[in-house]
């Protein structure tokens, strides 16, 4: 879970699965009223199986960590992936930009740096 930077009008919050399996999982932007109150959310199926946890790179960008991957759960041994997504600050809607594999299982944890 976590603000947009630059644009704490949006809360993010990612689910793993859905109906508690493991699965592709849901991305979610909330958008934050001027009260503080959430409103109802922007949810977008994630682009990888097991979205886990997030960073945002320089361009403001959402990048996903997905710990199975391309691979429905549970991952092997190389599967875990990145997914990045534009993110529509105006609807909180999110368009995949593109996926990598890591080289990782089950990845968990996205620290992003420009170097």
């Amino acid at each position: 879970i976590g603000f947009v930077p630059g644009a704490a009008d949006w809360l993010v919050v990612n689910i793993k699965g859905m109906n508690g399996m493991p699965g592709r999982g849901t991305i979610s932007l909330y958008p934050v009223n001027t009260d503080g109150t959430l409103g109802m959310p922007e949810i977008t199926e994630s682009n990888g199986y097991v979205p886990f946890a997030f960073a945002f790179d320089d361009g403001g960008n959402l990048l996903s960590v997905e710990a199975a991957g391309t691979e429905e759960p549970p991952p092997g041994e190389t599967t875990s992936a990145v997914s990045s997504y534009k993110i529509d600050a105006s609807d909180g809607s999110l368009e995949v930009i593109g996926q990598e594999s890591i080289l990782n299982r089950a990845g968990c944890w996205l620290q992003h740096s420009d170097g």
